[in-house]
């Protein structure tokens, strides 16, 4: 005797999952159009101009690119910078690691004449040391501080978010670091809120265009790490304090965000009542009633 069981769905349960899945098709192509249709009008509008060198440089982008160390004195490259030597105490660029005839140098900032683009330049050669010349910046260059999508936790004991090495931003000039924190509460509801307002950004001018709302992260001074690991990174309360501040300066731009795309969502709305108003009730009249046979 065969006890089996075979169930079926019903029929009407694959049409509605068809159903589902063209819409969340069809609504990804619109979204992607509109933003491929964004990215498009801003590369037009940049095209020609020249670039403007932000004060902040990602550390990503040095270990990626290894940028080249020029000598003003030579007036060649003497080397590549490796990596960015931190110290967590002051909040600040130390130095850098460099290589160069094959041999690792450490390079203090103070010597840095300027940070580019794709480049670093310093008076001479003679600027680059010796590690053992040097132990405490050789000290600080032992820790590299890799650490990759760990907690972010405070000294009361709440979670903020995660971190990475890779969201590190030194200032050009004045040397100090901020710690980029993707923020955790909500994470869902933040992204879909902002890939709404680049969405609807697409009625705003081009120059009230929020750069990139769908990157939630807050900066935070890197002076305010108490410590850091490779799978956690703890604030003191002064981090905790610049965190809550920079949500809430967010949360203040996706508010006026919001206003300014109902306040053109309304504009939008009156001119269509003046170009096609709606008739008057009264301009119908009635119809006569069919006579009665008699």
């Amino acid at each position: 005797m065969n006890f089996g069981f075979n169930f079926e769905w019903p029929p009407f349960v694959g049409s509605v999952i068809g159903i589902l899945a063209s819409a969340v098709m069809v609504a990804g192509a619109v979204a992607g159009a509109i933003l491929l249709v964004r990215r498009v009008i801003l590369a037009w509008r940049k095209w020609g101009q020249p670039q403007v060198l932000v004060p902040f440089a990602n550390r990503v982008d040095l270990l990626n690119g290894e940028i080249a160390l020029i000598g003003l004195k030579e007036g060649k490259r003497i080397g590549r910078v490796k990596d960015v030597i931190l110290n967590l105490q002051t909040g600040c660029v130390a130095g850098f690691r460099v290589r160069a005839h094959w041999r690792k140098w450490v390079l203090p900032f103070e010597r840095v004449k300027s940070i580019g683009r794709e480049a670093i330049t310093v008076e001479s050669a003679d600027d680059l040391q010796q590690p053992d010349s040097l132990p405490a910046l050789t000290a600080l260059a032992a820790t590299k501080y890799r650490w990759d999508d760990c907690e972010v936790m405070t000294e009361t004991g709440l979670r903020l978010g995660t971190t990475s090495w890779r969201e590190l931003w030194y200032n050009r000039t004045e040397g100090s670091v901020d710690l980029a924190i993707q923020t955790s509460h909500h994470s869902l509801i933040n992204t879909l809120l902002a890939w709404a307002i680049e969405l609807a950004s697409v009625w705003q001018p081009l120059d009230n265009w929020i750069d990139s709302p769908s990157k939630l992260h807050v900066r935070v001074p890197l002076r305010a790490l108490r410590s850091a690991s490779r799978k956690m990174v703890i604030l003191n309360r002064e981090g905790e304090t610049a965190f809550q501040q920079a949500v809430q300066a967010q949360a203040t731009q996706i508010r006026e965000s919001l206003n300014r795309f109902h306040g053109t969502l309304n504009t939008l709305l009156r001119w269509r009542e003046r170009r096609f108003p709606a008739p008057p009730a009264d301009s119908n009249p009635p119809r006569p009633e069919a006579a009665k046979p008699s």
